[in-house]
C-alpha cells in the first residue's frame, strides 16, 4: 500500500502517459496560469517563480506554456539522440505537462498568502529598501512557511520531470541523469529566452 502511495506520488507516469497526461496537464497549466493571475506570481521559466509580479491575463497563461514546452522539445531532442528506443512525442510532451501539476498547489496557496505585504516588509526590513509596511503578527511566518512548502514542490516537480523523461525515452543510469540536468539548463534558458520577447 504505501509502496503504491510512494508510487503514485513521484512517478505517477506508470499510471498516467500519454494522451491522458495531456489531457489533465493542459488543464492544470491554465488554470495554474489563472490562479497566478489572481495571486499576482510568475511562473516565469521552467523552474522559476516569482512574487509579486502584476500583468496581464494572457502573460500568466503563457508562461506555464512556454516553461511546458521549452523543456518538452529540449528533453524530446536529447531522447531522440541518445534513446534506441522509439519516442512518442506524446509521451514526453503529455507526461512533462502533467509534471507541472505541483505548481497548481503554489498557485493556490499563493491566493492565501501576503506575499506582497510580506516582500515589501522583508526588503525594507533587512535591505532598506522601499517603505516600511505593517504585517499582522502571523503574516510573515505564513508567508516564511509558503517559502519552504513551494521549495519542496518545486524539487518534487523536478523529480516529475526527470521520471516523466526516463520514462517515455527509455533511459537510465548516468547518461539519463547527466542529460537531464543539461536538458533542465538548456530549458530554463530558452524559456527565458522565449519570456524576454514576451515581457
Amino acid at each position: 500500500m504505501k509502496k503504491n502511495i510512494k508510487s503514485q506520488l513521484l512517478n505517477p507516469f506508470e499510471f498516467i502517459a500519454g494522451g491522458k497526461a495531456l489531457l489533465i496537464g493542459i488543464p492544470v497549466i491554465l488554470l495554474t496560469g489563472r490562479l497566478a493571475y489572481f495571486s499576482g506570481m510568475h511562473f516565469d521559466g521552467v523552474i522559476d517563480m516569482h512574487i509579486p509580479l502584476q500583468s496581464e491575463l494572457y502573460i500568466h497563461l503563457l508562461e506555464g506554456f512556454i516553461a511546458w514546452l521549452s523543456l518538452a522539445i529540449v528533453l524530446a531532442l536529447a531522447g531522440i539522440i541518445l534513446s534506441s528506443s522509439r519516442i512518442r512525442m506524446i509521451d514526453i510532451f503529455g507526461t512533462l505537462a502533467f509534471a507541472r501539476w505541483p505548481m497548481l498547489l503554489v498557485a493556490l496557496m499563493g491566493l492565501l498568502v501576503n506575499a506582497d505585504g510580506a516582500n515589501k516588509y522583508i526588503m525594507y526590513t533587512f535591505l532598506k529598501q522601499g517603505e516600511a509596511v505593517v504585517l499582522e503578527n502571523y503574516e510573515l511566518p505564513v508567508f516564511i512557511l509558503f517559502i519552504v512548502i513551494t521549495l519542496l514542490l518545486s524539487i518534487w516537480m523536478i523529480v516529475l520531470f526527470y521520471k516523466a523523461f526516463t520514462i517515455s525515452c527509455n533511459l537510465k543510469g548516468a547518461k539519463a541523469i547527466i542529460s537531464f540536468i543539461i536538458g533542465l539548463l538548456l530549458a530554463e534558458a530558452l524559456s527565458k529566452l522565449v519570456l524576454s520577447f514576451l515581457y
